[in-house]
C-alpha cells in the first residue's frame, strides 16, 4: 500500500471520476498509474498534476 484515498466524486465537468489521496513520495509522479480499491473493487488511478476544472466556468450545469 502506498497511500490512502480520502474521498471521491463524479467529475461532471472534468467528465471522469476523481479520488483525492495522499501518497507516499515513490507514488507520487504524475502519469503514474496506481490500484485503488473503490468498495471493494480494485479498479486503475493515474497521479495527474493538478486539480481538474473548468477555466471560466464554461462546463457549468445548471
Amino acid at each position: 500500500m502506498v497511500g490512502r484515498t480520502t474521498s471521491g466524486v463524479c467529475g461532471h465537468t472534468a467528465e471522469c471520476s476523481l479520488a483525492l489521496a495522499y501518497v507516499s513520495p515513490e507514488a507520487d509522479a504524475v502519469g503514474m498509474e496506481l490500484i485503488i480499491d473503490i468498495l471493494g473493487s480494485r479498479r486503475t488511478a493515474r497521479v495527474i498534476p493538478d486539480s481538474p476544472h473548468a477555466p471560466g466556468n464554461e462546463r457549468l450545469r445548471s
